[in-house]
């Protein structure tokens, strides 16, 4: 026996699509998807960029607010910690974080979420719920300081972003803009943590 339309209607908006479904499936993503995962790399981004940061601006401390001095503590033991999970959920606390990563993605184009949600998928593909959860340590250990090696991950998010894309890119040219739009993003996001 077949079910009725609206019984399928109903069963297909009660269905929570995984990472794996929504990378399998070759239509162009709504934004709405991409923006989620895209602020969980930018998050990531951002504990890179404190962790670097925070040996360098103790003389710049008096200036910053508590909860931005807080966020670069905790950054700063979670890099010094080895990268220890109880950082991470310190880390998954923090609104400043939450806040700037959703500045930051809002000026971004589809192209650069959809690079970004492909990153955070990469490593970790359980979303669920209406914020961006706290980036996985995987992912958090791949983008740590000194610097991080891409080229193995830039040729697996190539393959997906060109089967996600209507014009293929070059690898080359994939990896040089995937590594500017890093980048450039440790850069502003910078430039709001001390202007703030």
């Amino acid at each position: 026996m077949r079910p009725s339309g609206q019984l399928m209607k109903t069963m297909a908006r009660n269905v929570v699509p995984t990472s794996e479904s929504i990378l399998c499936n070759a239509a162009p993503l709504p934004e709405s998807i991409l923006r989620l995962p895209a602020q969980t790399a930018v998050k990531a981004l951002q504990v890179r960029c404190l962790s670097i940061l925070a040996d360098d601006c103790n003389r710049l401390r008096y200036t910053l607010s508590r909860d931005a001095v807080n966020l670069l503590d905790t950054c700063q033991a979670f890099k010094k910690s080895g990268y220890k999970q109880e950082w991470v959920d310190r880390l998954a606390g923090s609104e400043l974080l939450h806040s700037y990563a959703e500045t930051l993605t809002e000026i971004l184009s589809y192209n650069d979420l959809l690079k970004l949600a492909l990153l955070t998928w990469h490593f970790d593909g359980s979303f669920n719920g209406p914020k961006a959860p706290p980036p996985s340590r995987e992912l958090l250990i791949f983008l740590s300081p000194p610097t991080y090696d891409c080229e193995q991950l830039c040729k697996t998010l190539w393959e997906r972003y060109n089967h996600r894309h209507a014009r293929e890119e070059t690898l080359e040219d994939f990896g040089a803009k995937f590594v500017r739009l890093l980048s450039i993003l440790e850069y502003e996001f910078s430039l709001l943590f001390f202007v703030r």
